[in-house]
Order: C-alpha cells, then sequence, then structure tokens
C-alpha cells in the first residue's frame, strides 16, 4: 500500500476511541515508513552522485567496446600511487573482462608512450587510460602546441580535467579563471564532440598555503562552467576540507593526515590519494536508470559575425591594419604561422620599444547599442612568440576590454608569459555592458610591461555577446584568394589540367578548354558579400558595376558548399553588353585551380543582352563535399560581354527564384532580390553576380 494508504487511512481520529494499543501500532506504521522513506532517499542521493560517464560506463558494463579515458591535470595526477591510476585499478577490479591500459604524457618528447598493461582481462576489450598530467603547469600549457597529441587524436571516451593548484595566487580573479576554463572546455568539446566531460576541483590546500584560497574560489568557478556546458562535477576541494580539521586537510605526519609533508602543502599523500579516487570512482558508478548527460556543442563549433572592424585582418599587406590603432607596436604578414588558409597569414604584432606595445578599436555605435545590457567575450587565436620562458619587466600576451557607465570598467584575460609553437584561444569576457555605457574598447598586447621583446601572431579576434567564445565563418579575400600579389593559376594545357602561376598573363587568341594554355585566374573584380548554409547561398559575389569579360581573361570567384550537393546545370544571365564573343565557356574547379566540369563551348547560347540563359548543362554533373571550396569561372577567347548573372545548381531545380540580371539597390532591399547593401543607404547601382545554388 501507499504511505498514506498504510498509515493515515487507518490512522486515529476523533471519533476513533483512544487505546495504547493503538497509538503503539500507529506510531510502529510511521517508524517503519519513515525508515524505508530514508531508504529511498538514500538510493536517489547515490544515483545522483552517480551521474558521471554513463555512455562509458555502459560500454564497460555490457562489454560492447573498447573505452578511453583522458586525464588532464598536474603533480597531482601524474604518479601510480595517485588518483587516476587508482580509479583505473578499480575499474580493473569492476570489470575483469576488460584488459587495463596505462599511458602517461611525456613532456619532453610531447608523445604517449605504448600503453602498458595493468590488468590483462578475460575478454576482448579494453579499457586505456591516458594521463596528459604535467607538473607545475596550467590549463595554457595543454592548449597549445601539442593539443592535437595530447587530446584531439586520441578521442577519449571520457575526459576528466582537475586543475586549479598552478594558477592560483592568494589574491585570484575569477572571471580569468572561468574564462580560460571555459575556452579549454570549448576546444576539448570542438575537438572530441563525443567525450563527456568531467571537471574535477582540485583538493584543498594545508593551512596557511599561499594559493589555498584560490583554490576555494576555483571550485566554485569549475561548478559553474560544468553546470553551464553540460559537463560532469567532481568536487574534490570539498571532499579534502570536509576530512581536515578547521577547513584544512591536515599534514604528515598528524593523525588523519591527507597531504604529504613536502614543503609545499598541496599533494595529497597516499591516504589523500586513496581519498580522492573513492571519491571519484563513486561518481563513476554505472546506473541503469539514469539518461546519458546531454553535453552542449562547443560555442566554437557555431560561427558568429563578428562585432568587430576587420577583426580576420582580411587583405592586410603593410601599415595598421584598417580599423585598429597602434601603441608601441608594428605589423606586419606571418606568412610562416597561420590558420586562415584563405588569406595565407595572420597578423604579426611586435614590441617597437621598451613600452607597452598593444593594438586596439572602439565597437560602432551600432555594435554599442546592440551590447548594452548584455554579456560580451572577447577572443583571439593567438600564438606567442615561440622559445620565449617570460617577457622580461613582467610583461605578458594579453587580452583586454573596457567600458564606462555604471559599473563598467576594464577586465583583461590570464597572461600568457611563455611562448609557444602553435595557436591557442585566448578569451575574455564582460559580465554585463552597462547601459549607460558610451563605449566599448578591445585591445590585443604583446606585451603588457615594457620589455621591447614582445611578439605575438593574431590570425583572427571576436567580440560576440554572451560569455562563451565564438568563431568567425571562414571567408575569402576580397579577391577570393590567398595571394596578395597578381594573379592565380587556374588552368592550363589540354583540357583545362593544371597551369604554373603566371601573374598576370592571360592568353588573348587562344581556345578556353583545348590544347592551349590559359595560365591565369584574374578575380580582382569580385568580392564575397553573404553567408548562408551551402554553396547555393553561401557566397553571392558582387562588383561595382557589371564585370566585362574581355578577350582571354578568366573571371571567377570563390564559393563554399556548406551541406554536400551534386551540380548538374548552369544558370547564366548576360548584362548589359554582347558582342560576338567566342570560345564562351563556365566552368567549376577546386581549391588547386583543377578543373572539376564545364560547360564546353556555348558561345552560340550567349547572343543577348540582360538575359536569363536557363538549364545549360554541364558536360558532367559534379559532386562537390561539405566545406569544401570551389572556384566559379567564366572566360572567353575573343569579342565580349557582361556578367549579370551565373549559378551552379542540382538537378531538378530551375535556379535562384526572384534573382535578375540587374539588382537594383534601394533604401528597402534590391527590387528583384534579396542582396546586403554594400554601400550608404539610398544609393542606386546594378551589380552583377556569380552564385551557386542548389
Amino acid at each position: 500500500m501507499a504511505y498514506s494508504d498504510k498509515v493515515w487511512k487507518d490512522s486515529p481520529d476523533h471519533t476513533t476511541p483512544l487505546s495504547a494499543a493503538g497509538l503503539n501500532d500507529w506510531e510502529a506504521r510511521i517508524k517503519a515508513e519513515t525508515d524505508a522513506l530514508e531508504v529511498l532517499a538514500a538510493t536517489n542521493t547515490a544515483r545522483l552522485t552517480a551521474n558521471i560517464g554513463q555512455r562509458a560506463l555502459a560500454q564497460m558494463e555490457h562489454d560492447t567496446a573498447d573505452v578511453k579515458i583522458l586525464v588532464v591535470s598536474d603533480s597531482t595526477a601524474n604518479d601510480t600511487t595517485e588518483w587516476p591510476y587508482l580509479v583505473l585499478a578499480g575499474l580493473a577490479a569492476r570489470y575483469p573482462k576488460f584488459t587495463t591500459k596505462y599511458a602517461l604524457w611525456n613532456d619532453s618528447t610531447h608523445t604517449y608512450p605504448a600503453p602498458s598493461t595493468v590488468q590483462t582481462g578475460t575478454g576482448t576489450h579494453t579499457i586505456t587510460l591516458y594521463n596528459c598530467s604535467v607538473s607545475s603547469r596550467f590549463l595554457d600549457h595543454f592548449s597549445t602546441p601539442y593539443f592535437d597529441v595530447m587530446a584531439a587524436a586520441v578521442q577519449p571516451d571520457l575526459v576528466f580535467v582537475s586543475h586549479g593548484h598552478n594558477a592560483g595566487t592568494s589574491s585570484p580573479v575569477e572571471y580569468q579563471f572561468r574564462d580560460m576554463a571555459i575556452a579549454y572546455h570549448e576546444m576539448l568539446t570542438l575537438a572530441c564532440p563525443l567525450a563527456e566531460i568531467v571537471w574535477i576541483a582540485e583538493n584543498a590546500d594545508a593551512s596557511g598555503v599561499a594559493n589555498g584560497p584560490s583554490m576555494q574560489m576555483w571550485s566554485r568557478v569549475l561548478g559553474q562552467v560544468a553546470a553551464l556546458r553540460g559537463a560532469g562535477f567532481i568536487n574534490a576541494w570539498q571532499a579534502f576540507t570536509d576530512a581536515g580539521t578547521a577547513g584544512y586537510p591536515l599534514v604528515d605526519p598528524s593523525t588523519g593526515a591527507l597531504i604529504v609533508n613536502d614543503g609545499n602543502g598541496i599533494h595529497p599523500n597516499a591516504t589523500g590519494s586513496a581519498l580522492w579516487a573513492a571519491l571519484v570512482l563513486a561518481h563513476l558508478t554505472y546506473n541503469a536508470g539514469f539518461q546519458p548527460r546531454p553535453q552542449l556543442q562547443s560555442s566554437l563549433a557555431e560561427p558568429t559575425s563578428d562585432l568587430l572592424t576587420n577583426g580576420d585582418f582580411a587583405n592586410y599587406t603593410s601599415g595598421t591594419p584598417s580599423g585598429w590603432t597602434a601603441s608601441g607596436c608594428t605589423f606586419a604578414q606571418d606568412a610562416t604561422n597561420y590558420e586562415s588558409t584563405m588569406k595565407g597569414y595572420s597578423l604579426r604584432v611586435q614590441s617597437s620599444g621598451a613600452a607597452t606595445a598593444r593594438m586596439y578599436q572602439g565597437v560602432t555605435s551600432d555594435v554599442l547599442a546592440r551590447v548594452k545590457g548584455r554579456p560580451v567575450c572577447f577572443a583571439a587565436r593567438l600564438r606567442s612568440k615561440s622559445g620565449t620562458s617570460a617577457l622580461s619587466n613582467g610583461g605578458q600576451a594579453r587580452l583586454r576590454i573596457s567600458t564606462d557607465g555604471t559599473g563598467g570598467g576594464s577586465v583583461t584575460s590570464f597572461g600568457l608569459s611563455r611562448g609557444s609553437d602553435g595557436f591557442r584561444w585566448v578569451t575574455v569576457s564582460l559580465a554585463r555592458v552597462p547601459s549607460d555605457a558610451t563605449y566599448v574598447d578591445v585591445t590585443v598586447y604583446a606585451d603588457t610591461g615594457s620589455s621591447g621583446d614582445g611578439d605575438i601572431s593574431v590570425d583572427r579576434v571576436t567580440l560576440a555577446p554572451g560569455i562563451l567564445p565564438r568563431d568567425i565563418a571562414l571567408r575569402p579575400r576580397p579577391d577570393g584568394l590567398g595571394a596578395s600579389t597578381g594573379n592565380a593559376p587556374l588552368w592550363g594545357g589540354s583540357g583545362w589540367t593544371y597551369g604554373a602561376p603566371a601573374p598576370a598573363a592571360h592568353a588573348s587568341a587562344h581556345a578556353v578548354g583545348g590544347t592551349d594554355r590559359l595560365t591565369a585566374l584574374d578575380i580582382g573584380e569580385f568580392f564575397a558579400s553573404r553567408s548562408s548554409s551551402y554553396l547555393g547561398t553561401l557566397n553571392r559575389l558582387l562588383a561595382s558595376a557589371s564585370v566585362t569579360v574581355t578577350s582571354g581573361v578568366v573571371y571567377g570567384a570563390l564559393a563554399i558548399e556548406r551541406i554536400g550537393k551534386t551540380y548538374t546545370k548552369v544558370r547564366f544571365c548576360t548584362g548589359s553588353t554582347v558582342t560576338s564573343p567566342t570560345k564562351v565557356n563556365i566552368g567549376m574547379h577546386d581549391s588547386s585551380g583543377v578543373r572539376l566540369t564545364d560547360t564546353g563551348d556555348i558561345s552560340a547560347t550567349v547572343v543577348t543582352t540582360n538575359t536569363v540563359y536557363d538549364n545549360i548543362a554541364l558536360g558532367a554533373s559534379q559532386a562537390v563535399a561539405k566545406d569544401a571550396s570551389v572556384f566559379l569561372s567564366v572566360a572567353n577567347v575573343s569579342g565580349g560581354f557582361s556578367v549579370a548573372g551565373l549559378s551552379f545548381r542540382t538537378s531538378g531545380q530551375l535556379g535562384a527564384v526572384g534573382i535578375g540580371p540587374n539588382l537594383v539597390r534601394s533604401v528597402t532591399g534590391y527590387t528583384t532580390g534579396n542582396v546586403p547593401t554594400l554601400t550608404s543607404a539610398g544609393a542606386t547601382a546594378v551589380f552583377p553576380w556569380i552564385e551557386a545554388i542548389e
């Protein structure tokens, strides 16, 4: 019977004669039911505790697959006497069918050794623990340059990130810790989207340790990050605090000590490590009725529109990048260290003297109006100078956001004093832009001190609403190419095979697609102006007037496929000029310039001005993979014509509805198409376009 049925239904009321036997029976019923409720509560508490790693545990419980576990930590976790190894031993005891293996990261060779066998199981599957714990290092060390080898290449099922000791001071800045933890979490979930992430607040320090107060704050911050991103959370700090005296764990040789007496007051002794491992194993308990935790996709996997001006430094050649102001620094293209292959460089920022080296900009009035009353996150993909152990005079590479208004001020990112050979995400977030703010400035520091040796490379920076870092969608240079001088090679020889570069060299009287060479792609007249979900609408490429296709010149535009489609036909639109063109050919080429498919000679078709020529078949259908880059091109040998429209599309569809040959812009937009405004509102112009559509 239910509780109310067993107890209250038959309980005495004001009409029931009282008796000692009746009262005793009623008391016994209540006690039994209370005991049952306490057992149920304890069971539910255990179930709620054991809510970590359920996906990986299901594989172990049912013996269905190998399991890989990654630990990212410091000197509290890099020994076989410490908690990761003890947890592996505990899992080996629980699941004897599994062979358990262990590999400790070698920070000198930057590799994992071949995993060693801890226990040989009776079955065919393995549990391998990759221990990426490095003494005296914090999260920035694990972000670059070996992040791929440390974490991404492992593709673990379960990740424990346990940090805090090597970041704390007696006067910590909470938002800096939170920003760095979030940045690393987003990197992990971007690289390992199927892994479950569990954050561990490290053990409390002994009394008197300088960074002891920050460990309490760190445990609170990690709980916030885990809740924000749907990650697991284990609070070793609380466990050590509860097991200590007066809020601190005891040190050897005290009775009940949890910390080794090595002068640091940080490292757990054997008892402390056993406590830590038991805590993790208690959370790491399979529960058939518990649903796997819904972990959120990385914010870096969701590109955003940058609120900054020229955040990707596109088209930079020399001087100060447009939209930015320099102080104490110089700029140059870094064509050696970069990630954005479309532009082929990052921005190198170097100190110009013994003073603070920085670049900064203020957001526009439109952006300011949008972010008032909201949090914002400033993020940079940044590389600090390799081989530098620390900038002199206390300098560090940092980011900063500044604002005014009620509650305004400045926030600065965690400093990067060590150099590295790779790019990392550096972030800083402002909890709220005051509603009465009159400005928001962002600053990138190559050196916050006066060393004169600040040297960083910045691939891109973003400012986005919220406290999570966001990346920007890749976009081509205005000319669509990475090279900053001359033209790029497109094709040459019979059948449009790839030709060697020949800047500014154009065939003037040779057949396109024949045995002669067309060696250059001249696409300087075009630039990308909008983005969407797939090749069909990702890039509409516009020019300031109708492009006249002159003899022997190949005009092209770069597009990026976002879904993965097969293209079979061309929709081609002439402009206001057609002058007996010959050997007209429309083609598609891969990002290296190799022809994929083309229409063949369609000069007999191109005879009328301002006309849409639909259903022109490609010589062969062409599948374009998701995220692949392709060039769309048009060329002729003699005569000429102007281009008002060109598109690729899938079989059975009739092209871009509502887009005509002449797109006339007004205050409210385009009269025959939805194209972004390029100049001031109210101007009127005619723009040709080349667009691939589904």
